[in-house]
């Protein structure tokens, strides 16, 4: 007793045919509703009075004025920051730049107070007092930044030591 099975179609299982009653009451609504009343027109717009045109006008610039006042105050306020914020860089530039002076400056000084403590201990190795006497007088005319430029500096002392040398030997 085996039983034969008919292959199905899978759109047959899907899809259910409608019976022919109802397909008829479709065609049949379709008609009448093509020979119902047209929709009514679309309402016409509200008309205002003068008054309540003058009063809309008013609201309207006063909206107006508000959205502009907020506008102007938040470009005032971002210029105001823009402002600060470059303000802040100024004072953090200075800063930097007042380090940079003070560290090159504190260079600087302890340059010269080497120069002097030579300038010192040569002075203190003269044997008389007339050469002790020359050398001083020959060392104050250097100036701190003939100190600090050391190119100048070296020319100076080969002018001194070429001058005295030709004061000693004549």
């Amino acid at each position: 007793m085996t039983e034969m099975w008919e292959p199905i179609d899978a759109e047959s299982i899907f899809i259910k045919p409608e019976p022919v009653s109802e397909a008829k009451e479709n065609l049949d609504l379709m008609v009448v509703s093509d020979t119902e009343e047209p929709p009514p027109p679309p309402k016409k717009k509200r008309v205002l009075t003068a008054k309540q045109k003058e009063a809309l006008a008013k609201g309207r610039e006063r909206v107006k004025a508000n959205r502009e006042a907020k506008l102007k105050s938040s470009v005032e306020l971002k210029q105001e920051q823009r402002a600060e914020k470059k303000e802040k860089k100024a004072v953090q530039l200075s800063i930097k730049e007042q380090r940079r002076i003070d560290t090159r400056k504190k260079k600087e000084d302890q340059i010269v107070e080497d120069w002097e403590k030579k300038k010192y201990t040569t002075l203190s190795s003269m044997n008389d007092m007339n050469s002790y006497n020359t050398l001083e007088a020959y060392l104050d005319t250097i100036s701190r930044e003939d100190i600090l430029d050391k190119n100048r500096l070296e020319k100076k002392l080969k002018n001194m030591v070429g001058y005295l040398q030709k004061k000693i030997s004549t």
